[in-house]
């Protein structure tokens, strides 16, 4: 499945099991909470992540081609068999899942190696007001990756 902006993000509930030995680590991940949103010229995106009672990131992501929306969809990262893992659910797609292969207090970068494209997604926080999220992988037989830079909005202003 080909992710768009809006489909970069998400993952799954936090387990008994998992809670003690991963909760400081999706801790860490706090940075990526607010709204961002990502525009060129008639081209937008908006990106919301919020930090639920359990301690799990949900996120939502819409896109829009001037006041016409174009895309939309739910992220959750969560830890799950011992691991943090992000499940993107976007609007005409399967769930995808990605397992985390680095988490860091500006940075996480999740993959699924299986998945058609990408195969490889990664947020990284800059400054106060940027965030920056890549993904990437091999998409008929050559290597890809696009980058996405966002700002820090007001969630209201969505």
């Amino acid at each position: 499945m080909m992710m768009n902006a809006a489909a970069i993000f998400a993952l799954v509930s936090l387990s008994p099991a998992g809670t003690h030995a991963q909760a400081p680590a999706l801790d860490t991940l706090g940075w990526l909470t607010g709204c961002w949103e990502l525009s060129a010229g008639d081209r937008r995106t908006v990106e919301q992540w919020e930090r639920t009672p359990d301690g799990e990131l949900r996120g939502s992501s819409v896109s829009f081609k001037g006041t016409t929306e174009t895309g939309s969809e739910r992220m959750r990262i969560h830890a799950l068999g011992g691991a943090i893992t992000f499940w993107a659910y976007p609007s005409s797609q399967q769930p995808a899942e990605f397992r985390a292969i680095a988490v860091g207090a500006r940075e996480a970068t999740f993959e699924n190696p299986e998945h058609d494209f990408p195969q490889r997604i990664s947020y990284r926080r800059q400054g106060g007001d940027s965030l920056v999220a890549r993904i990437e992988g091999d998409r008929d037989g050559r290597r890809r990756s696009v980058t996405f830079g966002f700002r820090a909005i007001s969630c209201t202003a969505r």
